[in-house]
């Protein structure tokens, strides 16, 4: 059985994802979208993928995204950052009309208090750094759904 929050956040793996890798950190940026680009003929072929470098520049993409009627199926979401931080940014999303994607929330401190903090804001998961393709497309596929609605 699915929880409400699995439920609520489902992606059509028959799309093109609209992925946004927000990290204040270029290098962590770099990798996870070298990570995502180099994923021929699987779930990332010919995703779409942007950038933002902190919490703050996150809120202005999601929001031109959805003035063009478009939408980021997957936000990867730091947890430090300047300007806004991680959880900050992740509960101003959920409040946000209309966006319903997937926010992975990404941070390089295990400390269980960080972790419950980032999902009290409303993260469908906590992935710790460093991340291997292999972790971060389990992750992917866990919120993907096939046309008959079941997971991949």
């Amino acid at each position: 059985p699915q929880s409400q929050n699995e439920s609520d956040h489902l992606v059509d793996s028959s799309t093109h994802l609209h992925i946004l890798i927000v990290d204040d950190s270029d290098l962590n940026r770099k990798v996870l979208r070298r990570q995502i680009q180099s994923d021929a003929g699987g779930i990332w072929q010919n995703a779409v993928v942007k950038e933002a470098d902190d919490g703050l520049t996150a809120l202005e993409a999601v929001k031109a995204e959805m003035a063009e009627g478009r939408s980021f199926d997957f936000i990867l979401m730091d947890y430090v950052m300047h300007q806004m931080n991680g959880p900050e940014a992740v509960k101003s999303l959920r409040a946000m009309p209309g966006f319903t994607g997937v926010i992975l929330g990404i941070t390089g401190n295990a400390l269980p208090e960080d972790m419950l903090a980032f999902r009290e804001s409303g993260v469908d998961d906590v992935l710790i750094k460093p991340l291997s393709k292999a972790k971060l497309l389990a992750a992917f596929q866990k919120h993907l759904k096939t046309g008959d609605d079941n997971f991949v």
